[in-house]
């Protein structure tokens, strides 16, 4: 039934009416708090309710000036959900048609309402207590009929400045740089950053020009008109203009950026040339220096400049976005973007490593935002998050616009205090700030995964890769999801080709062993368990899990190999509290289902960093429904 017409503003279904006018949903006579994006997917589905509505047309329709990827919209069809679900409509209002779109399946609906409300007094009473009250400052997406009015409500001068600013940004970057632009633009959909290479010999060389990629992605990756693609830091940085060509067909990218960069006491250029990978024609280059050793603000300078140079229509909070870091020491500079190249390995020792750079970023210039940041990603694997989110908070306290901040503060609060809301508001606002930051993708999809929303969760992890399709770290991650939704054999093919970019990968390594453990191939799971505990850290998540087994030198002999875990951790002196979940796991294959349960217990105890992990993991399917499996998936408020 198609109900839209210019004489009904009004669609009535159940407890709610949504208003195409003012743009509001309400609830039993109260407006509901959501965002607008997700007002107006909602006026695209109840446009025809039971009817399919497509994924690209709701993607036209909602952003119709902007590249969107189809995680974007799963990510606002979710909350939702998750709304209707809060406000007691329980049922699946949203039905999802797998690889197709969504449906609308209204209860009661009400063809032609002739309900009416006043908008208008409604509306000015609102404005009247928002002016009032004085809130904070919203999203940029905006949250209800408070964020509409506050919009309006901008002062004209604020606007001139603003456009003074941006003026002023693209004045300054243009004195600051030599660059040839085609006639006309070349605006590739996606964009592979390539390592920059330096022709000097010092030590460090390589890794430096990974981290000036690394940097130049995130400022790029600041704009939602196009798919930014780092290469992650897996061989030599020394790249020709062949092989980039090679690197952006293997990643699937319209278009690479290749570039190198000289250093010299104070004085750093940055030269840079965009190539085509159709054809491998040069579409663009670019030639900057300073004089100040800012390597910060020369990649900003970089970043404009491309964008401008495609004719982008970038709204004025991306295009502000694009050159908003504070002024940083450059030797914090230098050190930060070391520690970056260390952290992307993953391994333990570039984790160390990492962190001793942060602290000595830090120390160096006190007020570096993302330093903190960088400590926080550096330390909140741990079993205590103490250091991690004191980093992270003073981060944000320092610069309330990073992204990358509200990311790591998301990881936190999911896998330490299991704050689930709040994690998931900050990595969604970490990605509405950072639409190309692969992280936050990766970790909301954990998030959506340790609440059984598969589906979703896949969505956002094959975002991650596409981001960054050279990352080991999503493609075991999406093996991971895979994993969870018992897709096994999807699983080993993600973490295969995760160790097929990065052979040694722990965390690939221990999603294969995971798969063969549920799978019963004791032998392949040893041989994955192993090479995780050659690579991982004493006493890390996966090193305690898979130690007993891998150690074992016996013939393999699947009671005896669960009955030494079992031995292994109950003589641990170790007080990680992962050892329980290994436990749980080798006493449910042993045919001991209330010794697991009551091993799973001591493990939420201890708050073990893998606890989030229960309420996915197929290996409890056969606890799933008991009372007592039940509690103690409710105490950690999943």
């Amino acid at each position: 039934m198609d109900i839209s017409s210019k004489d009904n503003n009004l669609r009535v279904f159940g407890d709610f009416r949504l208003d195409t006018d003012e743009r509001v949903l309400w609830h039993r006579g109260r407006p509901v708090d959501i965002q607008m994006k997700e007002i107006e997917i909602l006026e695209a589905l109840t446009e025809s309710p039971g009817r399919l509505v497509t994924k690209q047309q709701i993607i036209e329709r909602v952003w119709p000036d902007a590249f969107v990827e189809e995680s974007n919209l799963s990510r606002h069809i979710y909350r939702l959900r998750r709304m209707f679900d809060e406000l007691g409509e329980s049922g699946k209002v949203i039905q999802t048609v797998p690889r197709r779109g969504y449906r609308f399946v209204a209860p009661e609906w009400i063809e032609n309402p002739t309900l009416t409300i006043e908008r208008h007094s409604v509306t000015r009473t609102l404005i009247e207590e928002i002016e009032q009250s004085d809130p904070p400052d919203l999203p940029t997406e905006s949250r209800g009929l408070a964020a509409i009015d506050r919009s309006r409500r901008l002062p004209r001068f604020a606007t001139v400045g603003l456009a003074l600013t941006l003026l002023m940004t693209g004045v300054l970057g243009f004195l600051a740089m030599r660059s040839y632009e085609p006639t006309s633009a070349f605006r590739p959909g996606s964009l592979a950053v390539l390592p920059f290479s330096s022709s000097s010999a010092e030590l460090g060389t390589e890794r430096f020009g990974h981290a000036i990629a690394e940097s130049v992605s995130v400022t790029l990756g600041r704009q939602n008109q196009m798919i930014i693609r780092p290469v992650s830091p897996t061989g030599d940085s020394t790249i020709g203009r062949q092989q980039a060509i090679e690197i952006g067909r293997n990643v699937q990218a319209d278009a690479v950026l290749l570039g190198e960069y000289t250093s010299f006491e104070n004085t750093i250029t940055l030269k840079a040339e965009l190539i085509r990978v159709s054809d491998g024609s040069v579409v663009w280059t670019s030639d900057l220096a300073r004089n100040d050793g800012d390597f910060f603000k020369l990649q900003e300078s970089l970043a404009y400049s491309l964008i401008s140079s495609m004719a982008i229509d970038v709204s004025v909070t991306e295009k502000s976005s694009l050159s908003r870091s504070l002024p940083v020491r450059p030797d914090a500079q230098r050190l930060y973007m070391q520690g970056r190249y260390f952290w992307s390995r993953r391994d333990y020792d570039g984790l160390l490593e990492s962190q001793r750079l942060f602290k000595a970023a830090i120390d160096a210039d006190p007020s570096f935002a993302l330093a903190y940041v960088g400590l926080a990603d550096a330390t909140m694997f741990r079993e205590d998050p103490t250091e991690a989110l004191a980093a992270v908070n003073r981060a944000i306290e320092i610069d309330p616009n990073i992204g990358e901040a509200y990311a790591t503060r998301g990881f936190i609060k999911m896998f330490h205090s299991w704050e689930w809301d709040a994690a998931e508001a900050d990595l969604d606002r970490a990605i509405e700030m950072s639409p190309n930051h692969g992280s936050a993708r990766q970790w909301y999809g954990l998030l959506l995964a340790f609440r059984r929303n598969f589906e979703e969760a896949e969505l956002q992890l094959r975002s991650a890769v596409q981001i960054d399709p050279t990352s080991p770290n999503y493609l075991a991650d999406l093996g991971l999801v895979h994993y969870f939704s018992a897709n096994f054999d999807g699983a080993e093919r993600s973490c295969r080709e995760a160790l097929r970019l990065s052979d040694r990968f722990p965390p690939a390594h221990g999603c294969l062993a995971d798969v063969y453990f549920i799978k019963g191939n004791f032998a392949a799971m040893v041989s994955h368990n192993r090479t995780t505990v050659e690579q991982d850290a004493p006493g890390s998540a996966k090193r305690d899990i898979n130690s007993a087994d891998a150690s074992s030198n016996a013939p393999i002999d699947p009671r005896k190999i669960l009955e030494s875990l079992i031995l292994h951790v109950e003589r641990s002196k170790d007080r990680n509290g992962n050892r329980h979940i290994a436990k749980a796991k080798a006493e449910l294959k042993l045919g001991y289902p209330d010794r697991a349960i009551a091993s799973l217990n001591r493990a939420i105890d201890e708050r073990a960093f893998l606890s989030p992990y229960l309420n996915a993991d197929p290996i409890w399917e056969p606890l799933r429904e008991r009372d007592d499996f039940r509690s103690l998936v409710a105490r950690l408020g999943l």
